[in-house]
């Protein structure tokens, strides 16, 4: 891992809890991998309707936005060895209205790794596993016209390669239940994508809305097991007592 704990600063985040309600679940199958893929390599060709036009990569319009929405720019050079912060300002606005924004956003081998002990924790070896596996459980669950991300700080970037996002994310689930969390993202950035990541969220909120919005197990007796995945207890007994059982 690239990333040290020196790296980190010691945050105290106030977190809002909101409530999280149980809806129907929304399937996901192995053709919605292949067209998630698909659209990965429409986004890289530029031919995607959504992203047809060509990104702004010069920071230009995340400068603009930014001014309009009242954020400040700790360094707001667009002269920069890395990327610039208003172009990570820019990247992050435009994937809080456009969710499959995310390959643009990140690389296709990002290793993302969620903090905490919850259902979504873990490291993400790469980005396509980080989607369906975290994030569109998620969005499956939220209302999209109403979600949204603040951008309340950006520190690094520009001379630097990593950046520090701090956020607020909100909205509302698909039962009208609000939905408040702020997160912190520590990422490291090449050839403007994010290539590394370790997020910092409101583990214990993310997970209930995944226990409660998720009400089926997603196991078959396909399901290759060959990680240890020990429950409650921890880890049992693994050699056989010296009398025998």
């Amino acid at each position: 891992m690239l990333f040290t704990k020196s790296f980190f600063p010691k945050l105290l985040l106030l977190l809002r809890v909101g409530q999280a309600v149980a809806v129907p679940t929304q399937q996901f199958t192995l053709q919605d991998l292949d067209k998630f893929q698909e659209i990965a390599k429409q986004i890289a060709e530029g031919t995607h309707h959504a992203h047809a036009k060509v990104d702004d990569t010069s920071g230009v319009h995340g400068l603009e936005v930014g001014h309009q929405r009242g954020f400040h720019f700790e360094n707001p050079s667009l002269d920069c060895k890395y990327t610039s912060q208003p172009l990570i300002y820019d990247k992050v606005m435009k994937f809080a209205v456009d969710t499959l924004y995310l390959w643009t956003l990140l690389d296709e081998q990002c290793h993302w790794t969620i903090t905490g002990h919850f259902s979504l924790a873990g490291s993400y070896r790469n980005s396509t596993i980080f989607f369906v596996n975290s994030l569109w459980r998620l969005r499956a669950a939220f209302d999209m016209e109403t979600f949204g991300i603040e951008v309340y700080a950006l520190h690094g970037g520009c001379d630097s390669d990593m950046a520090m996002l701090e956020m607020h994310f909100f909205g509302t689930t698909l039962t009208g239940a609000p939905w408040h969390q702020l997160n912190l993202w520590s990422t490291r950035w090449e050839d403007d994508r994010i290539v590394e990541a370790r997020a910092y969220i409101d583990g214990a909120q993310s997970g209930r809305l995944v226990k409660d919005y998720e009400v089926w197990s997603n196991s078959t007796q396909d399901t290759e097991r060959d990680t240890l995945m020990p429950g409650p207890l921890g880890m049992p007994p693994m050699k056989m007592p010296p009398d025998g059982y």
